[in-house]
C-alpha cells in the first residue's frame, strides 16, 4: 500500500500549477464518511457548539497514487473578515521536522534505504554524527545517527572525533 500523504496545510500555489487529478476517496482506498467525520470534528473548533472559537479557519488535503481524493476548506483566514479558499497562501513555521520524516518515510516504503543505515551513507558529513540513546542520557552514551531517528533528535545531536 502506498504511503498516505495526509496534511494539514494548503497545497501551496494550488491555483498556479497544473491541477492535480482529482479522484473518489472510496476509489483509492479511503473512507468518505470516515472523512466527513473528520471534516465535522475539525469544524468543531472554528464553528463550536458552545464555548469560544478555536481556529479562525483550516485546510486540508488528502492525495493518494497522485491523485487529489479530498479538499476541504472551512472557516475565516482573517476570523470573521476574509473567508478561507482552496487557493489561500499560508505562512507556516518550525515544518523542516514533519516534512523531513514524511519524505523519509515515503522513501522508506519505497525501498530506497533501511531505517537503520548511518546518516553519514547519504549524508557524509555526519560520518562521526553520534545521538542521544535518551533525552535524559549522559553526553557519553551515544549511538550512531540513523535515518528513522533523525528528524527527532535534531536537538540531540553530537560530534565525536
Amino acid at each position: 500500500m502506498n504511503f498516505l500523504s495526509v496534511l494539514f496545510i494548503p497545497l501551496l500555489g494550488l491555483s498556479a500549477v497544473d491541477p492535480i487529478p482529482t479522484i473518489s476517496p472510496d476509489k483509492v482506498g479511503l473512507d468518505s464518511k470516515q472523512l466527513e467525520k473528520m471534516d465535522s470534528w475539525i469544524h468543531g473548533y472554528v464553528q463550536p457548539e458552545k464555548g469560544q472559537q478555536q481556529i479562525a479557519g483550516w485546510t486540508s488535503a488528502l492525495a493518494r497514487d497522485g491523485q487529489l481524493a479530498h479538499f476541504k476548506v472551512d472557516g475565516d483566514q482573517v476570523l470573521g473578515k476574509v473567508p478561507m479558499a482552496k487557493d489561500t497562501i499560508f505562512r507556516f513555521y518550525s515544518m523542516t521536522k514533519p516534512v523531513t520524516a514524511v519524505t523519509l518515510m515515503t522513501f522508506w516504503e519505497e525501498g530506497k534505504f533501511d531505517l537503520n543505515d548511518p546518516v553519514s551513507i547519504y549524508i557524509p558529513a555526519f560520518n562521526n554524527m553520534r545521538v542521544l540513546r535518551t533525552p535524559d542520557s549522559p553526553v557519553t552514551d551515544t549511538s550512531h545517527a540513523r535515518t528513522h531517528a533523525l528528524p527527532f533528535v535534531t536537538c540531540s545531536l553530537t560530534r565525536q572525533g
